[in-house]
């Protein structure tokens, strides 16, 4: 009898250590910091899906369609080569290259016609996250080129803002929000009345894509994404 509640007792002091070494493992299924992620947004009118390959080998995203935009998924850092892919025929539509910071993330703009698409990669650097306040950036991909500025609840938050650059990140309170976007040059209003509604402790990007002149479609378009 002894002899039986001895082994007992070994089997059941082997199994609480298997038990502690799992629950002692907090990174277990965590993403590793040093991998790089990208998240792709199709800002491009008339262009129908789009996929994002890298290194003219792995596909990493597909279908993205005119107005939508990916979560973050990772991506190889270092020096590297994107490829840009219509979604149903493999159609080579762009190739570039870039250099992918490790552990870095990015917003890759696809912008303009599709006669002349083109990719804008944007580094995304956050502030750190308070959980009162919501984040916000602006990004001007308006394909007719000019300088841009936007006001929130009347307030001038970005001005100046070139095409293909972003602006930094600015905290904001959270709630809705109304927006207005100006022409830099001539102060001339291009879209005003623009409402959205932010969360606390999220990150945003209010981007303005289409061409000034135009109208419908391909006309000025203010959206937003959540990044975080």
């Amino acid at each position: 009898m002894r002899y039986i509640l001895f082994v007992f007792s070994i089997i059941c002091l082997l199994s609480c250590t298997r038990n502690t070494i799992v629950i002692q493992n907090p990174e277990q299924g965590e993403s590793d910091p040093r991998t790089s992620k990208i998240q792709l947004i199709h800002a491009a009118p008339g262009t129908a899906g789009i996929k994002l390959w890298q290194n003219n080998a792995t596909e990493l995203s597909v279908g993205r369609y005119y107005k939508s935009f990916t979560q973050y998924f990772p991506i190889q850092s270092g020096s590297t080569q994107f490829d840009l892919k219509r979604s149903s025929t493999n159609m080579l539509l762009n190739s570039f290259p870039a250099v992918i910071k490790e552990g870095s993330l990015y917003s890759l703009f696809i912008c303009d016609s599709p006669s002349r698409l083109t990719p804008v990669l944007i580094y995304d650097n956050p502030l750190p996250t308070k959980s009162d306040l919501a984040q916000i950036r602006f990004v001007n991909i308006l394909s007719s080129g000019e300088s841009l500025d936007c006001s929130i609840k009347q307030n001038p938050f970005f001005n100046g803002i070139a095409y293909k650059s972003a602006s930094e990140y600015m905290y904001t309170s959270p709630g809705v929000v109304t927006a207005t976007v100006k022409i830099s040059a001539s102060g001339k209003t291009l879209l005003s009345d623009i409402i959205y509604s932010l969360d606390a402790g999220k990150n945003y990007t209010i981007f303005v894509n289409g061409f000034s002149s135009l109208t419908g479609a391909s006309g000025p378009d203010a959206l937003i994404m959540t990044n975080l």
